[in-house]
């Protein structure tokens, strides 16, 4: 058989071939949800579940979609390894606070109240960071916040 006969006799079974092979792929009957406001322009972040009532008043009330120090709260989550997080996005870039009690890492903290320590990881995308007074301004808001409820909340559960 010579290779022109060879081709023209391959492509047939090839698309047979890709027509089972798409057959056989589960079609969800589910519709898609909708990416909500905070994923905009994002790929969905799963993650752990949000805070609790403990972790909202040790905020001060803050939750998810308050703004703070010019920046919009996202997520706040924990106590997960003795820490809260708050992840804030402000100037399309997003930064994580990290709070523990006083002490609990050997690490000296960039900010801190009676109680809690606060921490940052570097902003998301690394490419662009926040310059840091917006940091220092997040910090500080965060600890104002905290300080103002401290003495008569508790530390969350798993702190």
């Amino acid at each position: 058989m010579d290779r022109a006969r060879l081709r023209s006799a391959a492509a047939p079974l090839a698309i047979t071939v890709a027509a089972c092979i798409a057959a056989l792929i589960p079609v969800s009957a589910e519709p898609r949800r909708p990416i909500d406001a905070t994923q905009a322009g994002r790929p969905p972040r799963e993650g752990p579940p949000p805070a609790a009532a403990e972790v909202i008043a040790l905020l001060d009330g803050l939750r998810p979609g308050d703004t703070i120090a010019g920046g919009r709260v996202l997520r706040i989550h924990g106590p997960h390894e003795r820490m809260i997080a708050v992840d804030v996005e402000r100037a399309d870039r997003e930064i994580t606070v990290t709070i523990a009690v006083r002490g609990a890492f050997p690490r000296d903290p960039p900010r801190h109240t009676a109680r809690y320590d606060l921490f940052y990881n570097a902003p998301r995308p690394p490419a662009r960071a926040l310059p840091a007074e917006a940091v220092d301004a997040l910090l500080a808001a965060l600890a104002e916040r905290i300080a103002h409820v401290e003495a008569r909340t508790p530390a969350p559960p798993g702190m």
